[in-house]
């Protein structure tokens, strides 16, 4: 993948999200009494991928050494607008940086763990989770919820960054989620393959849908 500027890409990125929101096929959750929340740093484009400065940060490791092994589990503390369900899964680096198949990173050389993202469990979790655009031949993937509007639904404070050469797990889960069960499982496989990395699985549990399958 041809790697832009800084600069570029957030202009790029926020063109593509202003198109996603007024001609993609969204996941739409009709809720009249969702509105956006103003937090500090952010845009305020909807599905901007960059993470403000106060959202990288980290918070304890739920796996590794001496850690609970078990994942943290929180309310979805206010509902989102505009989307028919709830993605899945975002997955997160040591800076707050959204991972998935199309970022440019290389699985043998970089400092985290990206075998996983190859397994069908993520590949249709990822799916659900973002949408795609070619531009000037170059194919990029946008989150339907970028990283300000997954702070506004979670309890603060905003920990969207991975423990030290570790990943954050930020699933949704519901009773209204048909491939829950299975993309916990693949977490879990993906957990287990690496005990001596801090890492950290959050599961923001909701009565609404997750995941359009």
């Amino acid at each position: 993948m041809r790697t832009l500027g800084a600069g570029m890409v957030a202009v790029l990125m926020a063109a593509l999200a202003a198109c996603a929101h007024s001609g993609a096929r969204a996941p739409r959750v009709d809720d009249a009494q969702a509105q956006p929340v103003a937090v500090k740093g952010c845009s305020g484009v909807p599905s901007d991928p960059s993470t403000p400065a106060g959202f990288v940060r980290a918070g304890p490791a739920t796996h590794g050494p001496g850690a609970p092994g078990a994942p943290m589990r929180i309310p979805l503390q206010r509902p989102p607008g505009g989307l028919d369900y709830l993605p899945p899964l975002y997955v997160f680096d040591p800076d707050a940086g959204l991972i998935h198949r199309f970022d440019g990173r290389d699985p043998q050389a970089g400092d985290i763990p990206l075998e996983w993202m190859q397994e069908a469990e993520f590949v249709a979790a990822e799916d659900d989770a973002y949408w795609g655009e070619v531009v000037d031949r170059s194919y990029f993937r946008i989150p339907w919820l970028g990283p300000c509007q997954l702070a506004e639904l979670l309890p603060p404070p905003a920990e969207l960054a991975a423990p030290p050469r570790g990943l954050l797990f930020l699933q949704f889960v519901s009773p209204r989620c048909r491939d829950c069960a299975r993309l916990s499982r693949a977490i879990q496989r993906t957990l287990a393959r690496h005990p001596q990395r801090p890492m950290r699985w959050v599961q923001v549990e909701t009565d609404r849908a997750v995941g359009g399958r």
